[in-house]
């Protein structure tokens, strides 16, 4: 149902795709066995209210995609963690920075053996917090460790990260375009995600 709703909202059927996946979801018996499925749709279904500005209904989907999943892992799963930052996202479309910090930081606990990329998302929405909250030294650090990890994606995953980090050096007293990829480069010479303390 899940990938046949995203293929409706892909080819321009939104209003398809979710009477699918809601007709899905009411069918899912309420059992424990079902729980993370309920969850992961639930979620999903939240980050499409998202996608069309609707961020008290997704609001609402997530909280309840989190409970159910909650029903099933603890703080510490990786599935639990894909909710959390979806709920920091909808902070993040309504500027509540503070908010998006604290979803941002429970998505931490279960990331620990997530893939790079996942851990430059991470990174990068903390970076974003904290940049947009006028934390400039935590936003830096966190932006230079999501460039880090993107970077193992590829070179264009650093893009984001990149341009957080360009505004950031912009806004200092000395920071100019032009010395940007000097400062970039002694900056994260001084950076460490070898030991991943941020993921235990």
């Amino acid at each position: 149902a899940n990938y046949m709703a995203i293929r409706y909202v892909m080819c321009g059927k939104e209003k398809k795709g979710k009477r699918i996946l809601d007709r899905y979801i009411e069918r899912i018996p309420d059992t424990p066995e079902y729980n993370m499925q309920r969850a992961f749709l639930s979620g999903y279904r939240g980050s499409l209210y998202c996608t069309e500005g609707e961020y008290e209904k997704a609001a609402q989907k997530l909280e309840y995609s989190i409970m159910e999943a909650k029903k099933t892992v603890d703080d510490r799963s990786r599935r639990l963690s894909e909710h959390y930052i979806r709920y920091a996202e909808i902070y993040g479309e309504t500027g509540d920075w503070k908010n998006l910090i604290t979803y941002v930081e429970k998505a931490m606990q279960g990331a620990g053996y997530a893939t790079p990329d996942v851990k430059g998302s991470i990174y990068y929405y903390l970076g974003y917090g904290y940049l947009m909250s006028d934390d400039m030294e935590r936003a830096k650090t966190y932006l230079l460790k999501s460039y880090l990890y993107y970077q193992k994606v590829s070179e264009e995953s650093t893009k984001p990260a990149r341009n957080l980090l360009l505004l950031l050096h912009q806004s200092q007293p000395d920071g100019n375009s032009k010395r940007f990829n000097s400062w970039l480069r002694q900056e994260l010479e001084k950076i460490d995600i070898e030991d991943e303390s941020d993921f235990r």
